[in-house]
This record gives C-alpha cells, sequence and structure tokens, in this order.
C-alpha cells in the first residue's frame, strides 16, 4: 500500500528530522522545486490539484496557504502553517499523491483520463530518468544507475546517502512491488521521494 512504503521512508529518515528544525518549505518553494526539477512550467502548478478549478490562484485562507505560506506583504509578512500538523500533512500527501499518479501516467499516456487544462509535462532531464523506470520489473530497471537517477531527479543533492539506500532498499525488497506494474511502482516511489523530509521541510 502506497501510504504504508511513505511513512516507513519517513520513519527510516530520523537523520533529517533530528537535524533539521521540523519547518515545512512552504507551497511556493515546493512549487518551484517541481518546476526546476520535475515538470514544465506550461501553466501547471503543483497546488492544481487542491483547488476548486484549474486556474485558481492561491488567496488567503485557501487550501494552499495551509501548505505553509507568507502571510502579509513587505516587512509585516510573516510565515505560517509552517509546523507540519495532522492537516498541512494531509492536504500535502493528497496533492503529491495525486501528482505522483499523473508522473506514473507519464509511463503510458493512453491510460490518462480526460484532458487537463494544465496537463503535466515533465522536463527534458526528469523524464530521461522516467523512462527506464517504465520497463519495470524488468531487471534493467532496478539497477543503481537508473534509481538513483530517478530519486536525483526529486531530492537532487539534498538528502543524504542513506536517504536513497532506504528508499531503494523498500521498493526492491517488499513484496509487494518486487512485480508490480511500473505505474503502481513509479506513482510509490514518486510519493515517498517527494513526501521525505529532504524535500518537504526547510534545511
Amino acid at each position: 500500500m502506497k501510504v504504508v512504503a511513505v511513512f516507513l521512508i519517513l520513519l527510516s529518515s530520523s537523520t533529517a528530522t533530528a537535524e533539521g528544525n521540523n519547518v515545512l518549505r512552504g507551497y511556493t518553494v515546493v512549487n518551484r522545486l517541481v518546476h526546476e526539477r520535475i515538470a514544465q512550467r506550461n501553466g501547471f502548478q503543483v497546488g492544481q490539484y487542491l483547488l476548486p478549478q484549474a486556474g485558481s490562484t492561491p488567496q488567503n485562507g485557501d487550501l494552499l496557504s495551509l501548505l505553509g505560506t507568507y502571510d502579509g506583504s513587505d516587512t509585516s509578512a510573516a510565515y505560517s502553517n509552517g509546523d507540519p500538523n495532522t492537516v498541512n500533512m494531509l492536504l500535502w500527501y493528497i496533492d503529491l499523491n495525486m501528482f505522483a499518479d499523473d508522473i506514473a501516467l507519464q509511463c503510458a499516456p493512453s491510460l490518462t483520463d480526460e484532458p487537463k487544462v494544465y496537463p503535466l509535462k515533465l522536463t527534458k532531464d526528469f523524464l530521461a530518468a522516467l523512462k527506464p523506470l517504465c520497463a519495470w520489473p524488468a531487471e534493467s530497471a532496478k539497477s543503481d544507475a537508473v534509481l538513483y537517477a530517478f530519486w536525483s531527479g526529486i531530492l537532487g543533492f539534498d538528502a543524504p546517502p542513506e536517504e536513497f539506500q532506504a528508499w531503494k532498499n523498500y521498493f526492491l525488497t517488499g513484496a509487494e512491488y518486487s512485480s508490480a506494474s511500473a505505474a503502481k511502482l513509479i506513482s510509490a516511489m514518486s510519493l515517498a521521494a517527494m513526501f521525505n523530509p529532504y524535500f518537504l521541510l526547510a534545511n
């Protein structure tokens, strides 16, 4: 089950939670990282999965403001909703879970539902890292090189090597994923990587 994978990865990430200040990077920063590493802008915003309609923009009081954001303007701006809690972590889970599913669908674009107003288009580098994983469960998709390219496509160099090892080992040794479809595997891998403290928490 995907949620189990996510929280097992988080439990293995004790160094991040012990050394960090446990404050969320916030919606604006995460959205920027997504555009830099994973998705072309093309109108796409990672928070669109939580908005009532495509093209909506974050406003004070809407769901995106609960993901960690600055309220006010200029010198009076204050960062709010930055401490992880049951509400914002549930919202991040819902949002990133749907985003992870869309990433996985890139392996089988014919399976997508109705066209989206702002469909997901991956960056050239991330698409190159994803394509070898589309062969899962073939052995070629399980090499360190393939897995690390995908992991670093999401985390960059933000996480130490042991975080990659914990993530990799979970999916390589877990019976649920050893022979899973590529779509199931990639969705779970994407969510686990994006839910890693080194992705969501401020340094």
